[in-house]
């Protein structure tokens, strides 16, 4: 649960010495936070990153949020009475940890044993429904089946082709992956993205889950596509070369095309 303290009053010394540099319908806000390097925003505007402080404003109710990295933001409304000092002291809460989810062992999920008390047809029944459950892990994003981690490059994003290249680092279960399946998954790659996309993907940070999705090939597990995850999205992810431009050959001068034509027309008179 988040923790902490509020303690708003209207400060007596405060009040005394802004009297004289206040406007009518304007107050201020009087800001003591532990710790004090923070980002306080008023309304949505960022006015400080270090209490304490005293800020100036209109009289009335204010969106107040006070952010620090690691740290719960706090939030509430203000009311900011007319030539007064509201005066907020406020510890910032810690993050709750979330307990650890579950291990999956992940390699004999997609590499199942026969049981012997298994028929064939109830293995194979079996195996089919654990590489659902892996598919289904993967569509929603569970951390816990995460392939590797994606670095863009965004110094060599291809404004004409759209192609951002990456650098894959892979989960040591999959390293593992060759003991059973064909495999090969170099660090070197790219996905395709437009401009526009391309910068909010940036933005967004440059590093990104990465997931591999399997299927059954003539009772052979093969990797089936592999996704890169951004934008609450997947990307395609390339290990070939990316196709070079080819460029559409000169648009010819259509009047010379037309005497042309009329020439050989004269000629064809000529003759017959």
């Amino acid at each position: 649960m988040k923790t902490r303290h509020l303690y708003p009053t209207l400060s007596l010394s405060l009040n005394l010495l802004f009297a004289g540099a206040t406007y009518a319908g304007e107050g201020a806000l009087a800001i003591t936070t532990d710790p004090k390097e923070v980002e306080i925003y008023i309304d949505g505007q960022l006015k400080a990153n270090l209490t304490p402080i005293i800020i100036k404003l209109p009289d009335g109710t204010h969106h107040l949020e006070i952010k620090q990295t690691g740290k719960q933001t706090h939030v509430q409304e203000v009311l900011v009475g007319d030539d007064a000092v509201m005066s907020l002291k406020i510890t910032m809460g810690e993050i709750p940890s979330l307990p650890p989810s579950p291990r999956v062992d992940l390699l004999n999920l997609l590499n199942p044993q026969r049981d012997e008390f298994e028929t064939p047809q109830e293995f194979q029944l079996r195996r089919s429904q654990w590489l659902q459950e892996f598919r289904q892990a993967t569509d929603s994003y569970d951390s816990r089946y995460q392939a590797g981690v994606a670095f863009l490059t965004k110094a060599n994003y291809n404004l004409d082709t759209g192609v951002f290249p990456l650098t894959l680092i892979w989960e040591e279960w999959v390293k593992q992956l060759n003991t059973f399946v064909t495999l090969s998954l170099p660090t070197a790659s790219h996905i395709v993205v437009v401009k526009e996309e391309a910068k909010t993907l940036w933005n967004e940070g440059p590093q990104k889950p990465v997931y591999l999705y399997f299927r059954l090939v003539d009772d052979k597990l093969t990797v089936d596509k592999v996704m890169l995850v951004g934008l609450a999205k997947p990307w395609p992810i390339h290990f070939e070369p990316p196709k070079p431009i080819v460029s559409p050959p000169p648009v010819q001068d259509r009047s010379l095309i037309d005497k042309a034509a009329s020439g050989a027309r004269k000629v064809w008179r000529k003759v017959w």
